[in-house]
């Protein structure tokens, strides 16, 4: 057996130093290491009014929540842009000697992975199919247009080379009649044109198209909305959400004025988006985001369980689907018979009963714009309100019944309803507006961080010099600033300094 020999003083001197070091580093060790949000979280969302989309949207719009898991606003809102597409064409509000068309601009916004994609996908099923069919058509009769001005080329030519008196020539040629006009093209969903091509395509394509995009910021970041273009865009779109004829005056031949055209969009977006949108000057000033009717739900990750249900045949879908398949089908109201894509929408007008409850939502509405009232924080929005509610509820009565020339009080309640609800969602991005601009750069960096440190399996140490020299967020451009938004981040215990070095604060779930 070996001795146990006795620990030498020295040794026990040095174990006792080393535990009274140990309690004075706990004693000013920070309570938690776990990372602090660098800004508050929005208010909670409230419950999308699935019944005020009435019994044609309201159904499918539920299941496509209940089946997808998607958050309730992103599949209400998916369901609304599509009824605004299909009854847009066909109807004004006509109230008091002013006209109001029934396009909307709606966006939703969410994180990725919220299945924004799938649901989109399952609401313009039905309009994607038909246009489908409609380029299938368009390649036959676009073909016979082709042989028919061959031969009026042909026949034209002909004419101009008989010999005979000028009478006669022109009296050949007014027998001729005009050249033969292209079939229009078939588009009626896009995804991100410019400013410029959207104008063209209305001029020789459908009288009414949407802008539907899963990837909203291909859109918004495009080169349509970039800074040469982006006052020009936004100015144009505004026009057409208010249903302005449309002028184009060029030093080429390539002018014109149109009329009885409408347009609708739903931008599907992530949060960054959003945040580049609400920093614009010019979308938010001009007025194009006011316009717009916008929803940000907060995510239900974690409370998805899987549905055993196959949506192409569930009972409820399948109705909707036969549904918007017989709206599609109904022709376009249009101005003469001369211009196949000029709409001339049927008027719809308010019952009296309507009217009342419309008048006192706009009071009450008015009553909050005021420095002091509720909704100052939202009142470029909320001026609008009045009008997106008329709109809504024109679509909500002409999805349920294309003859309908007047809206009930039950329509116009759940437009109203549906309206507060937008408003509501505007005041928690209003939220948005006020992040100091440090935080954000402060979560730019963070990013980047993160994202070197991922690849380095959390092992990554970033020097004051890497911050703002070697690939940074590019508003870090000196020491000063780098210092700033490290301290923030810092203090928030979002990374952690280890001598010159700092690393990112990975907790372990």
């Amino acid at each position: 057996m070996k001795a146990i020999l006795p620990k030498s003083r020295n040794t026990v001197i040095d174990e006792e130093f080393l535990d009274r070091q140990n309690e004075l580093v706990k004693l000013h060790e920070p309570k938690s290491n776990i990372p602090l949000p660098l800004k508050r979280e929005l208010s909670p969302c409230q419950p999308y009014p699935f019944k005020a989309l009435g019994k044609i949207l309201g159904p499918p719009a539920k299941r496509l929540h209940e089946i997808i898991k998607a958050p309730d606003s992103i599949c209400g809102t998916s369901l609304l842009s599509v009824g605004a597409l299909l009854a847009q064409a066909h109807g004004d509000i006509h109230i008091d000697g002013r006209v109001h068309p029934l396009s909307l601009f709606l966006l939703s916004v969410a994180e990725s992975g919220s299945r924004k994609s799938a649901v989109e996908k399952i609401a313009l099923e039905p309009v994607r199919n038909y246009e489908r069919t409609m380029f299938q058509n368009y390649e036959i009769q676009n073909e016979e247009f082709k042989n028919r001005l061959d031969m009026w080329k042909k026949r034209r030519s002909s004419i101009l080379r008989m010999e005979g008196n000028q009478k006669e020539i022109e009296h050949e040629l007014s027998q001729l009649g005009k050249e033969p006009e292209p079939p229009l093209l078939p588009h009626l969903l896009l995804e991100e044109p410019t400013y410029e091509g959207l104008v063209k395509l209305l001029a020789i394509g459908q009288p009414s198209i949407g802008l539907f995009s899963d990837e909203g910021g291909r859109m918004l970041g495009g080169h349509g909305m970039n800074p040469e273009n982006e006052l020009k865009t936004a100015c144009g779109l505004s026009s057409l959400w208010d249903g302005r004829n449309i002028s184009r005056i060029r030093s080429s031949d390539d002018n014109f004025n149109l009329y009885g055209r409408r347009f609708s969009t739903h931008l599907m977006m992530q949060e960054v988006v959003l945040s580049r949108v609400l920093k614009s000057n010019v979308m938010m000033e001009q007025g194009l985001f006011a316009r717009c009717l916008t929803c940000f739900p907060n995510s239900n990750a974690g409370d998805r369980a899987y549905a055993e249900i196959d949506i192409s045949s569930d009972e409820t879908i399948r109705a909707y689907y036969n549904h918007v398949n017989q709206l599609l089908n109904n022709p376009f109201p249009l101005a003469s018979d001369k211009i196949p894509n000029e709409l001339k929408p049927c008027p719809i007008y308010l019952k009296p009963e309507a009217k009342k409850l419309w008048v006192v939502f706009h009071d009450e509405t008015d009553s909050e714009l005021v420095k002091d009232g509720t909704l100052y924080s939202i009142r470029r929005m909320a001026n609008k309100a009045p009008e997106q509610a008329l709109r809504i509820a024109g679509i909500l009565t002409l999805i349920e019944n294309p003859d309908a020339n007047s809206i009930s009080a039950d329509t116009m309640s759940n437009a109203i309803q549906l309206v507060k609800f937008y408003m509501n969602e505007a005041c928690r991005i209003s939220e948005l507006e006020s992040i100091n601009p440090d935080l954000e750069l402060a979560q730019a960096l963070l990013n980047w961080m993160k994202k070197k440190a991922l690849k380095a399996d959390g092992e990554k140490l970033f020097s004051l010099q890497e911050v703002y020299q070697r690939g940074g967020p590019k508003d870090i451009r000196n020491v000063a600033t780098a210092k700033k938004i490290l301290g923030i981040l810092e203090s928030h215990q979002q990374i952690i300094k280890e001598g010159q070095y700092w690393r990112v604060n990975i907790v372990p779930r």
